[in-house]
């Protein structure tokens, strides 16, 4: 992004905001999202006063310097947020607080607004490990009845949100991810052979991006493309499974292993942030049968590259593809292999769908992100 946009709200707020999950050097989900959000509210005119709070020293492009941002290393601590944050805010009185996941003190002294990416940990408990699942639920509950805001990332995760902890509709606002400008289809076809090699990636294939977990449905998704590729022998895709392990992955490894396409699926691991666009633009297709999304952004950014999608009729992913992609019923092997067929086996299809996911993806900016956020934290801030 490199332009600002005005935004009618006076003068200039002070954020503070938990920053800790954009400080990584590989983000994925909150991470990127956060990262994102500090971007896009620099933009913004006039810019507000971000305080990044961080519990370690910061790493790679977490943030550039600029006179707007205010990082603050606090010390790392069991209980971070009530024992070290919370005190912080209290002195250093923010006019409001902004939680990218639902980690809020217990007595924020100003006013609040989080966002929820997803609540998957109650509408699949037993996909995720018992304390992670405890955590969540207890954060949350105290996230919701502090917060004088709640964003949701699109409309199913409100849903979920509002029907879960009982939370009136007023009090959550959609605000729709954006893709960043690098998602775009790479035509350098010396820099395609570059992570071609670096990946060990096949000539064709069809791709999955995400973390290796239970509720990203892989197994499911192994099995329809072995049934695809039994019906289909001559088909020359591949399946490639791109992403580091979540946790619960053992059936994921077993399916893989037990594969009769086995010499046909591959596993390179995370792949580099500035790697993914050349990666989704190399792909025939992405496949993203999750059983439940809060958004699915590597579906947004494989059609910002031209990539076309395979997607789950559920959840939020039909709001993020529309009708650029082909949606499929995730609890259903044959209509994921029938999903498969369409895609692969259809060039003209595959070209057409290509070009409209392009044109929907534009739709979508951190930008307006940014900027229908920044409007809600204003009109919550002391």
């Amino acid at each position: 992004m490199n332009r600002c946009i005005a935004v009618d709200s006076g003068s200039a707020i002070s954020i503070a905001i938990d920053a800790r999950s954009a400080n990584a050097e590989r983000r994925v989900g909150i991470g990127s999202y956060c990262k994102e959000l500090i971007q896009g509210m620099l933009h913004l005119s006039p810019p507000p006063e971000l305080r990044l709070y961080i519990d370690n020293p910061p790493i790679g492009d977490f943030c550039e310097p600029n006179e707007h941002v205010h990082v603050r290393v606090l010390p790392s601590a069991r209980g971070w947020t009530h024992r070290i944050l919370g005190p912080e805010l209290r002195r250093s009185r923010p006019n409001v607080f902004f939680s990218p996941g639902l980690q809020v003190p217990w007595r924020a002294p100003c006013p609040v607004v989080v966002s929820a990416l997803d609540v998957a940990y109650r509408t699949f408990p037993d996909y995720f490990p018992l304390r992670f699942r405890l955590s969540a639920r207890l954060q949350a509950a105290n996230a919701f009845r502090r917060a004088d805001k709640i964003i949701a990332i699109s409309e199913s995760t409100k849903r979920d949100v509002c029907r879960l902890y009982h939370v009136p509709p007023e009090d959550v606002h959609v605000c729709l991810l954006g893709v960043s400008d690098r998602f775009r289809p790479v035509a350098d076809a010396s820099r395609l052979e570059e992570v071609r090699a670096k990946y060990r990636l096949p000539e064709r294939f069809l791709l999955y991006v995400g973390a290796i977990q239970p509720r990203k449905n892989l197994p499911r998704l192994i099995e329809a493309f072995a049934r695809f590729y039994a019906a289909h022998p001559a088909a020359p895709q591949h399946l490639v499974l791109a992403g580091k392990a979540g946790w619960m992955e053992e059936g994921t490894m077993r399916a893989i292993e037990s594969c009769p396409v086995r010499n046909r699926i591959h596993t390179p691991g995370f792949i580099d942030d500035e790697d993914l666009p050349a990666v989704l633009t190399a792909a025939d297709a992405l496949a993203f049968v999750s059983l439940w999304e809060g958004f699915g952004l590597p579906a947004l950014e494989a059609m910002a590259c031209g990539t076309p999608v395979l997607a789950s009729n559920c959840s939020s992913l039909p709001e993020v593809v529309g009708e650029t992609g082909i949606l499929v019923d995730p609890y259903d092997a044959h209509d994921i292999e029938r999903g498969i067929e369409d895609l692969l086996l259809d060039s003209e299809r595959r070209a057409l769908l290509a070009a409209n996911a392009r044109r929907r993806a534009a739709s979508f900016s951190w930008e307006k992100t940014a900027q229908s956020i920044y409007r809600i934290l204003t009109s919550v801030a002391g």
